[in-house]
């Protein structure tokens, strides 16, 4: 697949976080939260296959694949389940492993600081979609 923007956000990226999951999988020994882990990766992959699906189906494929209708709601929910579920799962496991390690104090810190940023830059775009609202 090439690098458009599209792409990225919808197959690489969960790819990166699904290597993630399986990493952390891997690496956490406390089985209640490797169950966690796996049910992120399993929903990573599930948005992934989905999204190439979609891709490579042509254009109005709703008359020629109707049982495939609901092929965007489950990209939607495995998408909405995956990303909340992953912020957690790798905010846990920081969180827990940051009391031995300083590596993983080091990890939290900069969750801590993305975490900041995005929720900055979440309030702006909120406040710039009430500001265009009341403009137009």
């Amino acid at each position: 697949m090439s690098l458009t923007k599209e792409n990225i956000v919808s197959v690489y990226l969960p790819l990166f976080f699904m290597s993630l999951a399986i990493t952390i999988f891997i690496m956490d020994r406390r089985l209640s939260e490797r169950f966690l882990y796996l049910i992120t990766g399993i929903l990573w992959v599930a948005e992934i296959i989905t999204f190439i699906i979609q891709k490579l189906l042509p254009l109005g494929y709703g008359n020629q694949y109707p049982y495939l209708i609901f092929l965007p709601f489950i990209w939607l929910i495995t998408l909405f389940g995956a990303i909340p579920l992953t912020i957690y799962c790798i905010f846990h496991f920081f969180q827990f492993h940051a009391h031995d390690n300083i590596l993983a104090m080091i990890g939290l810190i900069i969750i801590y600081t993305l975490l900041a940023l995005f929720s900055i830059y979440c309030l702006f775009i909120f406040i710039a979609g009430i500001l265009s609202l009341k403009s137009g």
